[in-house]
């Protein structure tokens, strides 16, 4: 579910002229599990100190909340690198194609 939902992000956010493509990208997949991983650990250090109340006090828990939201960002990011990477590797050999057809 996760990675369909920021599958939509990768496959209509970007302004590309690239069209199609599946839904679910290799992209998609590395921030699920980018994602996953870091709420995964974020929840088990946060245990471990005891809570945001007692490492910040009241304002913890929003400090605490951005310091999540940065680490979601950055999984975006890097999923969308690693689509941005993978969806150039793939077109290079339909462009140099392309090409070679308008000029002959």
């Amino acid at each position: 579910m996760v990675a369909a939902s920021i599958g939509v992000f990768y496959r209509y956010a970007p302004e590309s002229r690239r069209g199609g493509g599946d839904l679910v990208s290799v992209g998609g997949l590395v921030f699920a599990v980018l994602w996953l991983v870091a709420t995964a650990a974020y929840t088990i250090y946060l245990r471990t100190l005891g809570g945001p109340q007692s490492i910040f006090g009241g304002i913890g828990v929003v400090i605490l909340l951005m310091i999540w939201f940065y680490m979601t960002a950055l999984a975006v990011f890097i999923g969308a690198e690693v689509d941005r990477y993978l969806g150039r590797r793939l077109d290079k050999p339909r462009k140099k194609g392309a090409a070679a057809k308008i000029r002959s």
